[in-house]
């Protein structure tokens, strides 16, 4: 978990890259079919290997979580952890939450994330 969060913490941009704002736009949706649709639609616009960087990780992610009760690692901790490095914006302490909502969304709908990615 360490190594991969030093990873993605020293990447020379971050990996929504310029739509930082659109991303946590994104999580602001009423409705979480709006939210999937727009990360779906904010993904395809990011460029191949951040876009494919993000849904993999989401999809280990899914598989760590497939063992939670043996590695007491919850959806909500991997998201807090990973929040900040996944979708670092302008201010990296900011918008925790919405940061969170969007790791969550990105882990619940993997499948269908990386279908349309």
């Amino acid at each position: 978990c360490t190594l991969l969060l030093a990873f993605f913490k020293e990447l020379p941009e971050p990996l929504v890259g310029g739509l930082y704002a659109s991303f946590m736009q994104a999580a602001k949706h009423p409705k979480e079919d709006l939210q999937v649709a727009e990360l779906k639609a904010l993904l395809r616009q990011l460029p191949e290997t951040n876009r494919l960087l993000i849904v993999y990780t989401a999809t280990c992610f899914h598989a760590v979580l497939q063992h939670e009760d043996k590695n007491n690692v919850t959806k909500r901790m991997l998201a807090q952890v990973f929040a900040h490095a996944l979708i670092a914006g302008p201010e990296p302490q900011e918008n925790i939450r919405d940061k969170v909502k969007l790791i969550v969304l990105l882990i619940d709908h993997h499948s269908d994330i990386a279908a349309a990615a």
